[in-house]
């Protein structure tokens, strides 16, 4: 079963245009039966204006050249009537829990233009976990030209799936690498956790072993987590062997992530840590949003068996090998 052609192209989703649950759509995606929970598109409640903003393109020069867009870049958190404007343009739904989460926070960096022209759309990345900025609406050439020279560790571009063929045209040779956004429909009824999972904040280890099952780099993501809020742990023989943690966190959702040591893996440790996190976030009215590139099997399997459903579909563009950035922000 499709969408009816205008929803499709507009990305909305309403009870008219449900799937059923555990059934495959004809463009392969996991099927969802939450009829009228995620809609998104114009007129849409909590989403000012259009859901897709009429770009502004570059200007032409008397040379017949052109001139990039303006841009500006900088931290929210300095500019709070500027942090309002923005969150009125990010809905609080699953597939903006990212952004909307940095924008709540207000430690994080965007790339817009001008006043009065902000439908352009923008960008939002996150200074302390660099690599991934998150593409609001559909920002035109000047502002993707000015991200790409100024941001040398935006290694790849978070997008809406109906913007695919937009940032085909600006960055040409980028693979999209399809991605899909999952919700649980009843969370409370996530099974208790099993074995030994217990809820951190504000740990640091001090001890090496408790984290020397996980190589350096899942080290790192651990003690930052564990910095930034509560951290779901699951451990055997007094030493950490999963983990599970919100990312970002809005209103409404946050942002699931995490790791299993591999000599544990496939033991259900990760989805015990998942349910003590979902467990506690649910005190608070959040609910989890579970993302995984379609490449990722396993984490896409996970989610589906632990009661999670497809509801969005997302893109991530990755630079072709050798792919030269800029000079890079401070």
């Amino acid at each position: 079963m499709r969408f009816p052609p205008a929803q499709e192209r507009a990305g909305i989703w309403t009870a008219e245009a449900k799937l059923l649950p555990n059934r495959t759509t004809d463009s392969g995606s996991e099927a969802w039966d939450m009829p009228g929970a995620y809609p998104w598109g114009p007129g849409v409640e909590g989403c000012t204006g259009s859901a897709y903003p009429p770009a502004v393109e570059s200007e032409t020069r008397t040379d017949g050249g052109t001139r990039p867009a303006e841009f500006w870049i900088g931290e929210v958190d300095r500019d709070p009537a500027l942090q309002e404007e923005l969150l009125r343009a990010v809905p609080d739904r699953p597939r903006y829990v990212r952004a909307r989460g940095l924008l709540l926070r207000g430690r994080c960096r965007v790339v817009l233009g001008p006043e009065g022209r902000r439908g352009a759309g923008f960008f939002i990345g996150d200074p302390e976990r660099p690599g991934v900025c998150q593409a609001i609406h559909r920002p035109v050439a000047g502002l993707v030209a000015g991200l790409l020279h100024e941001c040398s560790t935006c290694l790849q571009i978070l997008t809406d799936r109906e913007n695919a063929e937009h940032f085909a045209s600006l960055l040409p040779g980028w693979e999209p690498r399809p991605a899909t956004v999952h919700v649980h429909p009843n969370p409370t009824e996530v099974p208790a956790p099993d074995g030994d999972a217990r809820l951190i904040e504000g740990a640091e280890f001090g001890d090496d072993e408790v984290l020397s099952e996980f190589a350096r780099e899942e080290r790192a993501d651990l003690e930052f987590a564990a910095s930034r809020g509560p951290v779901a742990t699951v451990w055997e023989n007094d030493r950490i062997v999963s983990f599970c943690w919100a990312v970002y966190e809005t209103e409404s959702w946050w942002d699931l992530d995490g790791a299993t040591a591999p000599a544990h893996r496939r033991r259900g440790h990760g989805r015990s840590a998942a349910a003590l996190l979902i467990a506690h976030l649910l005190k608070a009215g959040k609910r989890p949003v579970w993302s995984a590139l379609d490449a990722n099997e396993a984490s896409r399997r996970m989610a589906l068996t632990s009661g999670f459903r497809a509801v969005d579909r997302m893109i991530v563009l990755t630079p072709p090998e050798g792919f030269v950035r800029g000079p890079g922000c401070a």
